[in-house]
């Protein structure tokens, strides 16, 4: 007899055997049923109500005396018999006789998702929510923050299959904050299990009772004033930063300067801007190669003068693969010009075509016609 441990939705397999009362293995008196089986559910004495999902092989493999039996617990003819957090036992009953004897005999049994040391919770929820906030099993505790840290696992039901979330908020009518929250939404058809955190966490937080800092009393009563319970906000100890260097740069403090400086930087209470709207930095004139006012340098002629050759001379521009619209851009509209001046163009008596470099791909289509006194063409399309 076995003792097995399985996901909720899987098959689960027992094999066993009938021997002679002289020992030999020998045959049930007729074919073994799936009727012959009961499975009955942690001490109830009721046994599954339907036998679907049960499938009997005897003798297993044409081996006389050896007898096969899969259970598929994903089948929930008896609604909500096979369900998480549950043990379940296998009982042979058959009507057949072995060796002309009758017999009964427990072949095995098995548990779905079974509460464990590190998964301790394992129930069904009481209220769907959100997916970012559920309502844990009643068998939770009704501790506030008791969980938190512990991963939900959905186990059954909508939402199953998907990885677990951690708790980051928990409330003594036990409702979960999770994080991330789940992407698929659960209800209260879904079974669940509570994993324990690595550490348990701490409901109340470690006092801390110093009396000297380096053999001193003062520096102890500095160190309170400066962090007095509600957070530093420059109360009447201020914090003293001795700045010396940046990046392994030794910096030297003239008359107030680098401290004139930071202040000048950090000083905004609401900053909106970037480096540009530092102080120094005023307008284009302090630059280097400053242009004359409303004008641009002669180097920055010439290398806008470059830029524009380039995009005419060396950038090219892949042929359209359909009209330009009436608003489309000035490129798009040179481009349109060029093709029907370069490409090929077919005409019928009522249609002409412009093709795509390769003369075969339509790029535009216009109606033509001719009522003898006017000769038309219609709009590109």
């Amino acid at each position: 007899m076995s003792d097995k441990k399985i996901n909720h939705g899987q098959t689960v397999r027992f094999k066993f055997s009938t021997n002679a009362a002289a020992g030999s293995r020998v045959a049930f008196s007729n074919a073994l049923e799936a009727a012959d089986i009961r499975v009955y559910k942690n001490d109830s004495a009721t046994e599954r109500s339907s036998t679907a999902g049960f499938t009997v092989t005897s003798a297993f493999d044409s081996m006389v005396g050896v007898h096969h039996v899969a259970i598929d617990t994903s089948d929930d003819t008896d609604a909500g018999f096979f369900r998480p957090g549950n043990d379940y036992q296998v009982v042979l009953y058959p009507d057949e006789t072995v060796d002309s004897l009758d017999v009964a005999a427990e072949i095995g049994s098995f548990s779905i998702n079974p509460r464990t040391s590190d998964m301790p919770y394992v129930g069904v929820l009481q209220a769907a929510g959100s997916t970012s906030s559920i309502t844990l099993p009643t068998e939770c505790p009704a501790t506030t923050d008791a969980l938190i840290g512990c991963t939900v696992v959905p186990l059954s039901g909508t939402g199953k299959d998907q990885a677990g979330r951690q708790i980051t908020a928990y409330t003594s009518g036990r409702v979960a904050t999770l994080d991330p929250p789940l992407t698929t939404a659960v209800d209260t058809t879904t079974y669940v299990g509570i994993v324990k955190s690595a550490a348990a966490p701490a409901t109340t937080l470690p006092k801390v009772d110093v009396t000297q800092v380096g053999t001193s009393t003062s520096a102890v009563t500095n160190l309170k004033a400066m962090f007095d319970g509600t957070g530093y906000a420059g109360g009447t100890i201020k914090l003293g930063i001795n700045l010396v260097q940046i990046l392994g740069t030794t910096l030297t403090e003239t008359a107030g300067q680098i401290a004139a400086a930071f202040k000048q930087f950090f000083d905004v209470g609401t900053p909106t801007g970037t480096m540009k709207a530092i102080t120094n930095v005023v307008t284009a004139t302090n630059l280097t190669n400053a242009p004359t006012s409303g004008d641009l340098t002669t180097a920055m002629k010439a290398s806008v003068n470059a830029e524009v050759v380039d995009v005419i001379r060396t950038d090219t521009v892949a042929e359209l693969a359909a009209v330009p619209a009436a608003t489309s851009t000035l490129m798009d509209k040179v481009n349109f010009l060029f093709m029907r001046a370069r490409n090929k163009m077919t005409q019928t008596a009522a249609t002409q075509i412009l093709k795509a470099d390769d003369g075969s791909t339509t790029v535009a289509t216009s109606t033509v016609s001719d009522d003898g006194t006017t000769a038309t063409r219609g709009e590109f399309s």
